[in-house]
């Protein structure tokens, strides 16, 4: 079943799969409590999704109006009941999803009265029946998959080898190319639509590379031909039937029905970094990858204004990625595709409707080391120790919030891998790392992030490659040539104790029940090193982590020992079960008006 959502202004997608008051009840998430969004603020909030005032508004509304409403209008069964969706035709040649007809009906000029989604039609495909041979009709040979003119096309359709397959089959409509079907099953054009428009504008999609989209004008008299296919069936149309400016119900002929209503989109919003971390902790230059993203569902900017200022943009998205299409060809490009997101973004900065501003800063904050680094300049802190992080964790915010406080239990627990002196780097999940930059760069307004993996081998001291022998230990080579070492348990038991219940254990712990409250203290004092002015931690078992990030993993790197750069590890783990301690440094660019 397809699910509802609607979103609110606290960047939290909401759940509405249901219209009656009990139903809406039991749908209520506590996950939402995360996002400060309580029960009786979900009630109102969805309430005015569907376009009335309050909750109270809305109980009475369901008992009183849309109650009535749905039996005058003969709408029977709630089809997702059933897992019916009518909005899919059996083998699913057609499949509108409920953004699209949402979109289509509240935000289009021209609202339809009817959808062709093919709903209770058994719909197939001639190529795939027919093998996609070449057949003859009167003196002419056609192969159904070509792109047939308007007079092709209607003797193809009249043809007996065409009507025999759709009797044989007993199909309701056989489709007779598949490309062109695909090409029109929009809804941005009229091919699927019932409406009162009087000349029916038909979109075929096809963008060819370096021309854009395909001619359109051949495609109106064959959109016709498919239009006036389809309004000869009695089934697979689905009725508009308009209750309020922010709801409309979708009834099918056999009484079913389903709804849509006003912005709602088909799927929670999900930030790559959501379940861990908080918006306000994600530092800039990180937050840019995701701005869109979150633009793009939302559709509003709340930079400096209070949410009820906030009015979301009416973002008609399959239309916005028709145009975004026709403006990126514009230009013929040479390149590979970059994807229609990046396609979409490069549009809307067009068009003005999205921007994202970049800090730029030429100021060097106290303790920072300005480095040249290829064609760039970056200020690098040293390792960030647990008094730096301490105030940090505990500074409140504007809402009178600490990070102690808003920090997810999905992360791994600090306390247990930092029973050190406060002078002593601080170990910490990567999610960890990031929030102390965004704190650095709300403190001095510049654009901070952690080091990337190569920038970090440009500024790291020789590294001792340890092929593990107790004899040679000593071979000062460079980063990328030191490949062989890895650390054994011998250097685990140098570097770190472990305690479970105030008893230090024999040996480190495998996975274990309550691993969480091991604690992991250093079995020795950290040994130092500097290079470049800055100051690297040359133990075994210290790390820093680096910017990199995919799909909730990261990296880290070894003032010691080469690591490879393609060893991905959890961002949301303090690296105890590896017995790692991981810490950071901060770093930012300065502007190039700065040199």
């Amino acid at each position: 079943m397809q699910k509802k959502y609607f979103f609110t202004k606290e960047y939290s997608s909401c759940p509405l799969n249901g219209l009656s008051p009990n139903e809406i009840k039991k749908a209520y998430s506590n996950e939402l409590s995360k996002d400060k969004i309580g029960r009786q603020k979900y009630y109102k909030l969805l309430s005015k999704a569907l376009g009335f005032n309050d909750w109270g508004d809305y109980q009475k509304a369901y008992s009183e109006k849309i109650i009535p409403f749905l039996k005058e209008n003969d709408l029977t069964q709630y089809a997702p009941e059933n897992e019916k969706n009518i909005l899919k035709s059996e083998h699913g040649d057609v499949n509108f999803s409920y953004r699209q007809v949402s979109d289509r009906i509240f935000l289009s000029n021209n609202i339809p009265k009817k959808i062709f989604t093919g709903y209770d039609c058994k719909i197939d495909n001639f190529d795939y029946l027919h093998g996609g041979f070449p057949f003859k009709i009167g003196n002419k040979i056609f192969i159904s998959s070509e792109k047939l003119d308007k007079n092709d096309l209607e003797s193809f359709i009249q043809s007996d080898i065409y009507l025999d397959i759709k009797e044989n089959h007993e199909l309701d409509y056989l489709i007779h190319s598949f490309a062109t079907w695909q090409g029109f099953k929009n809804l941005l054009g009229d091919t699927f639509i019932l409406n009162n428009a009087k000349n029916k504008q038909h979109l075929n999609i096809e963008y060819w590379h370096e021309q854009g989209l395909a001619n359109q004008e051949p495609y109106q008299e064959i959109g016709d031909v498919l239009h006036n296919q389809l309004k000869k069936l009695d089934k697979g149309w689905i009725e508009i039937i308009r209750f309020n400016e922010n709801l409309v119900f979708l009834k099918a002929n056999d009484g079913k029905y389903d709804y849509v209503f006003k912005n709602m989109r088909n799927e929670l919003y999900n930030a790559e970094f959501g379940e861990y971390i908080k918006i306000k902790n994600i530092p800039s230059l990180l937050n840019e990858k995701h701005d869109f993203d979150r633009w793009l569902y939302f559709g509003f900017k709340d930079k400096n204004k209070k949410p009820k200022d906030i009015h979301p943009l009416d973002i008609w998205l399959e239309r916005d990625e028709h145009l975004a299409e026709i403006e990126y060809y514009k230009n013929k490009p040479k390149e590979s595709y970059p994807g229609i997101k990046k396609i979409l973004k490069d549009y809307y900065i067009k068009e003005n409707k999205y921007s994202y501003y970049r800090k730029s800063t030429n100021k060097i904050i106290d303790g920072f080391i300005a480095l040249e680094l290829g064609n760039k300049t970056l200020c690098i802190s040293n390792l960030i120790t647990l008094k730096d992080y301490a105030e940090f964790y505990l500074t409140k915010d504007e809402n009178n919030q600490n990070y102690q406080k808003s920090r997810f239990n999905s992360l791994e627990n600090l306390f247990s891998v930092n029973q050190e002196n406060e002078n002593a780097p601080i170990s910490v999940t990567w999610y960890d790392a990031i929030a102390y930059c965004r704190y650095i760069e709300n403190k001095y307004n510049v654009p901070t992030r952690l080091l990337f993996h190569d920038e970090y081998e440009m500024i790291c001291p020789p590294l001792v490659n340890k092929e593990y022998s107790p004899t040679d230990i000593n071979m000062n080579l460079n980063y990328v040539q030191n490949k062989l070492y890895t650390p054994s348990i011998a250097d685990i038991r140098n570097e770190l104790k472990f305690f479970y219940q105030d008893k230090q254990l024999a040996s480190p712990p495998p996975s274990m029940h309550d691993f969480e409250n091991v604690l992991m203290k250093l079995a020795k004092p950290l040994e130092f090193t500097e290079n470049n002015g800055l100051i690297f931690c040359t133990n075994e078992r210290f790390n820093e982590w680096t910017n990199e990030f995919r799909n909730g993993h990261s990296k880290f790197v070894s003032a010691k020992y080469y690591i490879d750069k393609n060893n991905w590890v959890l961002a949301s783990s303090t690296m105890k079960y590896k017995y790692r301690k991981v810490g950071f440094r901060v770093c930012y660019e300065l502007s190039k008006d700065s040199k």
